[in-house]
């Protein structure tokens, strides 16, 4: 599949950009974990993706490779494998740059041309042969297809996602609503089967601001106030419990209730039987008894 050109960078001007490229040197911190060979890898996929963006520009005015850099900065948060890594600094470099999946299987191996494949949209060639299906769709079905062969690459399409979310402001009203819909049906229900929480509840979060931003100001105020009143209560349980037993070594953790249950609880307020527990807590002690 050769690469699509830079149609993400026609409608963007250099003067637009402001923001700094991000540099090797900061990037590599993030990344000091694995060997020094995969680092040399992944340094290689960093100036190759570097080159093939190179005058293209996010709608932020930001240079666009700072998005992939962003993507596989916080996959190596979560420790990702190198080949991950890699993966992301070029899952854009198919449909935006003159890359192709040949150059990279022969400079990073097959793995990381079936993750960078992947997470590669459907070009406009594929979906124009068959005029009758729906591109969002059949991105899909293709992820879903090639995950059957490596799961990494949902979690990359998730974490390009999550940063996509994290900067939606600077589309247009009209495709914030559309991708921030589609985040909550789809990219949100995925994340919560592969039980990556953290990522699951900030796509639903930041899908709530575009799609109901009065409803996320009102669970967002009723989260701190629960959270405020179950640290002050859990605080004086431990007290009580540690009075009676000057041996008993316990701690406890107020647990933050998943947006669905926040939106259950917001809906039976004032209702005296609401099957919702008002403060969730997590009991650590040194053994079962």
């Amino acid at each position: 599949m050769a690469g699509r050109g830079s149609h993400r960078a026609k409608t963007q001007k250099k003067a637009q950009g402001s923001a700094a490229v991000i540099t090797w040197s900061a990037f590599q911190s993030h990344v000091r974990y694995l060997s020094a060979s995969e680092q040399q890898r992944i340094r290689k996929a960093f100036v190759l993706g570097q080159e093939a963006h190179e005058g293209q520009f996010r709608r932020s005015g930001a240079p666009y490779f700072n998005h992939c850099i962003a993507v596989a900065d916080m996959l190596a948060d979560m420790k990702a494998d190198a080949d991950t890594i890699i993966a992301a600094l070029l899952h854009d470099a198919i449909e935006d740059t003159s890359l192709t999946l040949a150059e990279i299987e022969r400079n990073f191996g097959k793995d990381v041309r079936i993750l960078v494949d992947g997470a590669t949209k459907l070009c406009a060639e594929e979906l124009s042969e068959r005029p009758t299906l729906d591109d969002k769709i059949e991105t899909l079905r293709k992820i879903f297809t090639l995950m059957q062969e490596d799961v990494r690459i949902m979690i990359i399409k998730l974490v390009d996602r999550l940063h996509n979310m994290q900067t939606i402001e600077f589309l247009s009203e009209e495709s914030q609503r559309a991708m921030a819909q589609e985040t909550r049906d789809v990219y949100v229900r995925i994340a919560d089967r592969l039980s990556m929480s953290d990522v699951r509840d900030e796509l639903q979060e930041l899908s709530m601001g575009v799609l109901e931003p009065e409803l996320q100001t009102q669970l967002l105020a009723l989260r701190a106030d629960s959270e405020k009143r179950g640290q002050d209560f859990l605080a004086s349980m431990v007290r009580s419990l540690r009075a009676a037993s000057k041996d008993l070594k316990i701690d406890a953790h107020y647990e933050h209730k998943r947006w669905r249950k926040l939106r259950a609880q917001f809906a039976a307020e004032g209702s005296a039987v609401t099957g919702l527990s008002a403060i969730t807590a997590v009991f650590l002690c040194d053994d079962i008894p």
